[in-house]
């Protein structure tokens, strides 16, 4: 929900401090800005320390840059510094917290996870503009109240997510500690297209290009 609670709010913004078109989309840039490095650290994060880890990062992270944004409303530095930090806090939950919600269903009918994981994020995207734009629109301080709204959320959610169950992987998780490997055949298919020679004896070789390079490589060498 924190994600999306600022673009609401922008024509409060441009009223109140006269941002200008640039501005706003400065704004949104500190967004992607944080949420692309977070996609990128997430993954292996939470394959090496669990899922929880990553989702406790990433909400203590939506809480702060909801605070962010509520103290520094007046200033457009304290928008760009919530901004980036909401998009850490939804590039490290969303990864990881799908992954969670789909490990902890494994045992249903398949898909049920993915299915709950969408549900989720697409209830938090959609909930989070609807309520600070509804805040914004009937409560006083429209720049403040929707991050106190949120804040308060927040805070009744961790302390229920803090000791969630994880389930145990199977095996340390090879994402990050595997090796590209090129196939045997494509290893002999280049080998006998770069050097047939080579495979002069190799049973396994590819029978079409390998055959016909071996004729080549053996009529160059006929007087």
């Amino acid at each position: 929900m924190g994600a999306n609670q600022f673009a609401p709010l922008i024509p409060a913004y441009q009223a109140r401090d006269h941002l200008t078109q640039a501005t706003v989309m400065a704004v949104f840039g500190a967004y992607a800005v944080g949420v692309i490095p977070a996609l990128l650290f997430s993954g292996p994060h939470s394959d090496r320390h669990g899922r929880r880890s990553a989702v406790r990062l990433g909400v203590l992270l939506s809480l702060c840059s909801t605070l962010v944004m509520m103290a520094g409303a007046a200033s457009p530095i304290g928008l760009y510094a919530g901004r980036f930090l909401a998009g850490l806090s939804a590039g490290v939950a969303l990864g990881a917290g799908s992954a969670w919600v789909n490990e902890l269903t494994s045992s249903t009918r398949a898909g049920t996870g993915a299915r709950r994981a969408t549900i989720a994020e697409s209830a938090g995207f959609g909930g989070g503009p609807l309520a600070s734009s509804a805040a914004a629109e009937w409560l006083p301080a429209p720049t403040v109240i929707p991050y106190v709204l949120h804040a308060a959320l927040m805070c009744a959610v961790i302390p229920l997510l803090w000791n969630e169950p994880e389930p145990e992987p199977a095996t340390p998780s090879t994402r990050s500690t595997s090796r590209l490997s090129v196939p045997t055949a494509a290893r002999r298919f280049s080998t006998c297209i770069s050097n047939p020679a080579a495979l002069e004896d190799d049973p396994g070789a590819a029978p079409g290009p390998c055959q016909w390079r071996r004729w080549s490589a053996r009529s160059s060498k006929s007087p």
